[in-house]
């Protein structure tokens, strides 16, 4: 489509509200879900906030790069064309990495034929105890009554999950080894850098006030009340001697265990690297290529329509694609909830994610041939992220906006990646998942409409920071949940947490936003959201994870926001907001709009219409 070509207004607007819901509704049935996938495959949860974070942060940079290549050389179809086929590819090639652990397939699965009961896991990823006194079948089948400490006590593991059956009772001692390497190794490291002593027995001291849950697994194999006083001895020590943990008719030898762990070290650990590498190759890869999509998407309807001056209409097709984001995902996950955990031999029931983002990529795809992309035959020189970027730097009330909108896509960054690992170790299922993306998504909608009559009304700060309050809210509930189904009613405080935001950050656009490039100041923000702060905090997130747990990080993150939602009330009287002042002399002098600027109110002091105005 080119300058002056006729444009038919409905059938652009149908077309494209179209393809955004087949678009929107493909990235529903996979990107909720991609947590609970790299979590299948063994990954730990700072692992995962790598792949995550990495991902973030590569479409942060290259997204803009390829769209603003792909409109200076005039091909944004091929590239909107290789970056839809990207996308499927990078994420089918997720689907072709082993696993650490195929068992973990089933660990995850509770209402399959292969499991006794509910997978119940704890805050670590790690090894941890579930308690039953109704279903003896959950019961551990090898260890004697007057052997265990607890007689109805069973160890549950993302490792090796409950299985009762004799032939995994070698995988289950090989993973409690492992969990127990792993906690081994992070006090071996503290100790050395304390310079102190490292023995076994002061090592089960700090198991006992660091892991209760892997504490109270190693008491459930039966350790002798003297095995703290008869194993002194240094890491590096060796002895021969044959002290034995029983768990009833298995017998096993504190030395076998000790060698089993250190052998087991270089197989797992090499193993569980591999797979995070294969899977970072995979999503950087995919992403550097697949990051303009919906940019270059965005950016062609929004050009259309302003060449037939219907710009008013630009944004409509954005309730259509969030409700098929979270249709889909809802219906997707119905799927999934009632599959088999093992579909086809070894492929997880998981693999239904992948497929049906492939359907609906692959659609999108085909639709690509015939979208709608104007064609500006004067292609301007300028960024127009330069001119946003700079509009934003104009003042420095416009700075709260922006450590504002990289606090909250950290946060936000903690909630999709991780929620839905408490949930599962809470005993949730995939419908409650989907149940979760659809509620949130739904009350997204209305916000697009009302966010920013609610900015104007409250004012952008009082919005950001009500934003921000709810944000706070939301996480401390999360801290707090003892049933997955209560989850659901939290849901719906998103719609302020993130929809109010939205809607502060599109009326500070047209505030200080020179004139057509409102919406260029507000893909900053956006970026700064689900690029940069996104990325940032999966990585952080992921990382305390793993150092203080799940309901650690949720407090943290509901006090912080809660600490930036006062500081941002705090300072709105004292840092006046700048707002965009429109000289018509500078509208007179004709020429690009790009060359517009409302840097210096002294560069048009002799506008003869404001200053006619300003004497009468």
């Amino acid at each position: 489509m080119v300058r002056g070509e006729q444009v038919n207004l409905k059938k652009v607007i149908l077309f494209t509200t179209f393809f955004f819901t087949i678009y929107y509704s493909g990235k529903g049935c996979l990107l909720p879900y991609l947590t609970l996938y790299f979590r299948q495959l063994g990954l730990s949860a700072t692992q995962t906030g790598m792949l995550f974070g990495g991902k973030a942060l590569v479409g942060f940079w290259t997204g803009p790069a390829w769209a603003r290549c792909a409109r200076r050389y005039k091909k944004r179809r091929i590239i909107l064309m290789i970056s839809l086929f990207m996308a499927i590819a990078g994420n089918l090639g997720l689907t072709l990495i082993p696993p650490v652990d195929k068992a973990l397939s089933l660990v995850y699965c509770p209402n399959d034929n292969h499991t006794d009961g509910v997978h119940k896991g704890g805050g670590n990823g790690h090894t941890n105890i579930t308690h039953t006194s109704t279903n003896p079948s959950l019961v551990q089948s090898t260890p004697s009554p007057e052997k265990v400490t607890e007689p109805n006590v069973r160890l549950t593991s993302p490792t090796f999950g409950s299985f009762s059956n004799e032939a995994t009772a070698t995988s289950e001692h090989s993973v409690f080894a492992n969990a127990l390497q792993k906690s081994y190794d992070r006090y071996k490291k503290k100790q050395n850098a304390k310079g102190k002593e490292v023995s076994m027995e002061k090592f089960l001291d700090w198991l006992k006030s660091h892991d209760a849950d892997l504490y109270s697994a190693v008491l459930a194999h039966t350790l002798p009340p003297d095995f703290g006083d008869r194993q002194k001895r240094e890491d590096s020590a060796s002895d021969d001697a044959d002290t034995s943990i029983n768990s009833g008719t298995t017998r096993w030898s504190l030395k076998g265990l000790q060698n089993q762990m250190f052998t087991l070290k270089d197989q797992f650990m090499d193993l569980e690297y591999r797979t995070f590498i294969f899977a970072l190759s995979v999503i950087l890869i995919g992403e550097l290529f697949a990051s303009p999509g919906q940019e270059i998407c965005e950016d062609a309807l929004y050009e259309t329509l302003d060449s037939v001056d219907e710009v008013e209409k630009y944004g409509s097709h954005r309730s259509y694609g969030l409700f098929g984001y979270g249709f889909f995902a809802f219906i997707t996950s119905i799927i999934v909830d009632n599959a088999s955990c093992i579909i086809f031999p070894d492929t997880s029931r998981l693999m239904i994610y992948f497929y049906s983002f492939a359907i609906f990529f692959g659609l999108a795809f085909l639709l690509a041939f015939c979208y709608p992309i104007y064609t500006d035959s004067k292609v301007r020189n300028r960024s127009k992220y330069v001119k946003g970027l700079k509009a934003i730097l104009s003042s420095r009330s416009n700075a709260m906006f922006v450590i504002t909108m990289i606090f909250a896509g950290a946060f936000q960054a903690n909630i999709t990646n991780f929620l839905f690992w408490l949930l599962q170790d809470l005993g949730g299922s995939e419908l409650l998942f989907g149940s979760v993306v659809f509620i949130s998504t739904i009350c997204e909608i209305p916000l697009l409409y009302l966010g920013i009559f609610l900015a104007k009304k409250i004012s952008n700060i009082g919005t950001v920071a009500l934003a921000m309050f709810f944000l706070s809210v939301r996480c401390l509930l999360y801290s707090f949940l003892q049933h997955p189904w209560a989850v659901l009613p939290i849901e719906l405080s998103h719609a302020f947490s993130y929809g109010a935001l939205m809607g502060a950050v599109s009326s500070l656009a047209e505030q200080i936003a020179p004139p057509g490039e409102e919406r260029s100041v507000e893909h900053i923000f956006m970026s700064l959201y689900w690029g940069f702060g996104y990325g940032c905090g999966c990585m952080i997130g992921g990382y305390l994870y793993d150092k203080v747990g799940l309901v650690i990080l949720f407090q943290g993150s509901a006090v912080l926001a809660f600490i930036w939602a006062t500081i941002v009330i705090a300072t709105a009287k004292l840092v006046p907001q700048k707002k965009k002042t429109l000289h018509y002399a500078s509208l007179l002098q004709g020429g690009d709009e790009d060359d517009i600027s409302d840097d210096s109110d002294e560069m048009f002091s002799d506008d003869w219409l404001v200053n006619a105005l300003n004497e009468k």
